[in-house]
C-alpha cells in the first residue's frame, strides 16, 4: 500500500540539478517516485569542475543504462594517460611521472573501471536522460525561495531567477542537492564544521594546442611550479581545451576579470617557446573541507556538496555524492511506497555521515601535504635538491602520492552501521592501510564484493548486475530457498529477486569470498551493500527472510546503532 499522495504535486523534490541531484532523480525514478527537480542554471557550467568518476560511481551510472553514454563523452586514456606528471613547467626537461593506481587492482575490486569525464560533459548526458523519464520533472532557471516543512510534508517554494510569480510544490520528501551554499541548509538551522585553512584558487579555462608539446609526458593532471605562479593543468575536451587551476599564494595573482594576466599566468606554466593562449572563462573559488553536524532534518535530506565539502585536491567529492545519491534514493522509495517505515529514511544520514567524515580527513591531509609547510617555498623556492626534479612546491605533495597511489581501500572499503543492516557478530576485515588496502568482504554493511557468476540462465556476469531497485538474495547451490521467491509483491515487502548461483570463473569460490557455506546466502541491498548474512539456510528460510526484511525496512523509530 502505498502513502497517500493527496494534496501533493510530486513525491519528491530535489532541490539542485547538478550531477548529484540528477542522478538522484534517475534513481527514484527506477521505483516509479515521481520527482521535481528544480535548478537555477538553464544551461551546465562550461567549467570542466568536477571529473574524476570512480568504479563505484561508475557502478551506479551502469545500473541506469549510463555508463556507455559517459564513456562516450569522457576522456580516453590516450589524452589523460595514467600518470601524475611534475615539472616547472609542461616543457621542463627535468620533469617527474608518477604512475597512478594498478589497473589490475581495480579489475579485482569490479568489473566497471573509472572514467573521466569532466562535469560540463557529464551534465548533459544526465539532463538527456532526465528529460527522457516520465517520472521527473526537471525546471531550470528557478531559484527556491523558502522551504517549510508540515507533519507529513514538504513545501518548496521558488520563483524564475531574477522576477517573477511566487510559485510553490508540495511533496512527501525533499532532496538538499544545492550545493555547499545550500539554501536548504540554512533554512534548516544546520551548521557545517568550521574549515582549516583555505586554499585559494583561480581556474582559468582556455584554448591552446597543447598535445604537441606532451607527446612523451601524457598525464592526467600536470602538477606545475614556475617560481612565480603554480598550480595544476588538467585536459579539458582532449584536444585544444585545458583547464589551469592556479593556485593564489604566489606572488603572481591575476584577477579573476584580467585576461591578459590570465593568460600570461597560463602561458608561464606551459614554458618558453609554448603555442598561442586563448583565455575562455575563468572563476575564482576557495578549497576547504567541510562536513554537515546533520544530513537531515525529518523530511528534507542533504546530499553532495550540501552534506560535505571536500577539495578538488581528492578527486572525490563528486562521488561522495553519487553514492549518497545511491544510499538516500532506496530508502525514500521505501517511504513514499509504503513498505518502509519512518525510521529507514533515518538510516541515511549515520551512515553516510560516517563515510564523509572519514573522507574529508583524508581530503585534510591531503591539502597539507599541498601547503608548503614554509611559507617561503610558496613561491618555488624550496631546496635545491626539489628544484632540480622539477617538484618545487610539490615535494610534500609528490611524496603523499608516492605513498597513496591507491585509494581503494577508501573507494570500496567502507561499511554502513545501522538499523538497516543486519549484523553476524563478525569483525569488519583490517589492512595495514585503510585508505588503500580493499579487502573484499561479504560481512554485513559491506559493498557486496565484485565477483563473476553464473545464475541459472546460464549467463556469465557481475554479480552486481544481478542488483537494482530491488533487495536480491544471492543463494549457494545447495542452498534450501523453499518458497522465499513468493515474497516478491507481499504486501508491506520491498521488491525482491532470488539467485541461485554459481562462480563463473576457473579457481574462484564466491562462496567463500562471501564468507557462506555451500549451503548458505547472502541479503544486498538495492544500494549494493550487504544486508544479512546467512552462513547456512534454515529449512523454514522464507520465514526468516520474511522477518528479516520488515526489520531492515521498518526498524522501531530511535533504535539506530
Amino acid at each position: 500500500m502505498t502513502v497517500s499522495d493527496e494534496g501533493l504535486d510530486t513525491q519528491v523534490v530535489i532541490v539542485g540539478g547538478g550531477p548529484v541531484g540528477l542522478i538522484t532523480a534517475l534513481l527514484l525514478a527506477r521505483w516509479g517516485v515521481r520527482t521535481k527537480v528544480l535548478e537555477r542554471r538553464t544551461a551546465p557550467s562550461p567549467l570542466p569542475r568536477a571529473r574524476a568518476l570512480t568504479a563505484r560511481s561508475m557502478e551506479v551510472l551502469r545500473s541506469l543504462g549510463l555508463e556507455e553514454r559517459v564513456r562516450a563523452v569522457a576522456l580516453p586514456v590516450e589524452v589523460t594517460g595514467r600518470h601524475y606528471y611534475f615539472g616547472r613547467s609542461l616543457t621542463d626537461p627535468d620533469f617527474r611521472r608518477l604512475a597512478r593506481s594498478r589497473a589490475s587492482r581495480q579489475t579485482e575490486a569490479s568489473a566497471v573501471p573509472p572514467a573521466i569525464c569532466t562535469q560540463d560533459r557529464l551534465e548533459p548526458v544526465l539532463r538527456t536522460a532526465v528529460r527522457g523519464t516520465p517520472a521527473i520533472t526537471l525546471l531550470t532557471g528557478v531559484e527556491v525561495t523558502a522551504v517549510t516543512r508540515h507533519g507529513d510534508s514538504v513545501e518548496v517554494g521558488y520563483r524564475p531567477v531574477g522576477s517573477g510569480p511566487a510559485l510553490s510544490s508540495r511533496a512527501s520528501y525533499c532532496v538538499a542537492a544545492d550545493g555547499a551554499h545550500s539554501l536548504v541548509r540554512d533554512a534548516l538551522g544546520i551548521r557545517m564544521s568550521e574549515p582549516e585553512e583555505a586554499s585559494h584558487n583561480l581556474n582559468i579555462l582556455f584554448e591552446a594546442e597543447l598535445n604537441p608539446l606532451l607527446e612523451d609526458r601524457r598525464s592526467a593532471i600536470y602538477f606545475l611550479d614556475s617560481g612565480e605562479v603554480h598550480g595544476y593543468v588538467m585536459p579539458g575536451d582532449g584536444g585544444r581545451r585545458w583547464l589551469f587551476n592556479q593556485i593564489l599564494d604566489g606572488p603572481y595573482r591575476p584577477g579573476a576579470d584580467d585576461t591578459d594576466r590570465c593568460a600570461d599566468a597560463v602561458r608561464r606554466i606551459i614554458g618558453a617557446g609554448g603555442p598561442a593562449v586563448t583565455v575562455v572563462d575563468r572563476q575564482r573559488w576557495t578549497g576547504v573541507s567541510r562536513l554537515a553536524e546533520r544530513f537531515g532534518a525529518g523530511r528534507v535530506l542533504l546530499v553532495g556538496d550540501a552534506a560535505h565539502v571536500v577539495t578538488p585536491f581528492s578527486g572525490i567529492g563528486l562521488n561522495l555524492g553519487v553514492q549518497d545519491a545511491c544510499n538516500a534514493a532506496w530508502k525514500l522509495a521505501g517511504a513514499v511506497g509504503g513498505w518502509g517505515g519512518p525510521a529507514l529514511v533515518e538510516t541515511y544520514g549515520p551512515e553516510r555521515r560516517a563515510v564523509a567524515a572519514w573522507t574529508i580527513d583524508e581530503d585534510r591531509e591531503t591539502m597539507r601535504a599541498a601547503r608548503p609547510a614554509d611559507p617561503a617555498q610558496g613561491a618555488g623556492t624550496g631546496p635545491a635538491s626539489n628544484d632540480q626534479a622539477g617538484l618545487g612546491r610539490w615535494s610534500a605533495w609528490y611524496g603523499r602520492m608516492l605513498e597513496r597511489r591507491n585509494d581503494q581501500g577508501l573507494v570500496f572499503g567502507y561499511h554502513y552501521d545501522s538499523t538497516a543492516v543486519l549484523p553476524d557478530g563478525t569483525p569488519p576485515p583490517r589492512g595495514d592501510d585503510p585508505f588503500g588496502e580493499y579487502v573484499p568482504t561479504g560481512r554485513p554493511g559491506h559493498r557486496a564484493p565484485h565477483t563473476m557468476v553464473e545464475p541459472a540462465s546460464g549467463a556469465r556476469l557481475p554479480v552486481a548486475d544481478l542488483f537494482g531497485p530491488w533487495f536480491t538474495v544471492l543463494a549457494a547451490d545447495a542452498a534450501p530457498l523453499g518458497p522465499c521467491e513468493a515474497l516478491h509483491g507481499a504486501s508491506g515487502l520491498p521488491p525482491l529477486r532470488v539467485h541461485q548461483v554459481t562462480s563463473a570463473d576457473p579457481g574462484t569460490d564466491w562462496t567463500e569470498l562471501y564468507g557462506i557455506a555451500k549451503d548458505g546466502a547472502v541479503l544486498v541491498r538495492p544500494d549494493g551493500h550487504t544486508a544479512a548474512r546467512y552462513h547456512s539456510l534454515p529449512a523454514d528460510f522464507a520465514a526468516v527472510l520474511r522477518r528479516d526484511l520488515r526489520r531492515l525496512t521498518d526498524p522501531p523509530q530511535g533504535a539506530q546503532r
